[in-house]
């Protein structure tokens, strides 16, 4: 028998195209379920990327982009929360931040 695709899988393979509405799904299958796996493992999250989660849940796409563009989660959330010295120590002129912004959540990165 295979394993079951879990959420982080799922949402960054884009078959989850709107994450926040769909992970409180996975929790209640977790709860209904009889698996020994702790929440963050059925979920397939990290560790650290739970405990961001549970404290901000509105972070859960910036995890998700970080685990996708195989980037720290910090530099993700520092992105999600219009990091401008992120965006600015990579040459990007500050003028053109709010089009990334936009353009990263249009694309459902952030």
């Amino acid at each position: 028998m295979s394993e079951r695709a879990k959420f982080v899988e799922l949402a960054i393979a884009g078959e989850i195209l709107d994450p926040d509405s769909k992970v409180d799904e996975f929790v209640q299958q977790w709860h209904e379920s009889d698996s020994e796996l702790s929440v963050e493992d059925w979920l397939g999250f990290t560790r650290e990327e739970y405990a961001v989660f549970v404290e901000k849940p509105a972070f859960l796409r910036a995890i998700l982009m970080a685990r996708r563009n195989e980037m720290s989660l910090k530099d993700a959330i520092d992105v999600a929360t219009g990091g401008v010295a992120q965006i600015a120590a990579r040459g990007v002129p500050p003028e053109d931040i709010p089009k990334i912004r936009q353009w990263l959540e249009q694309t459902g990165r952030l």
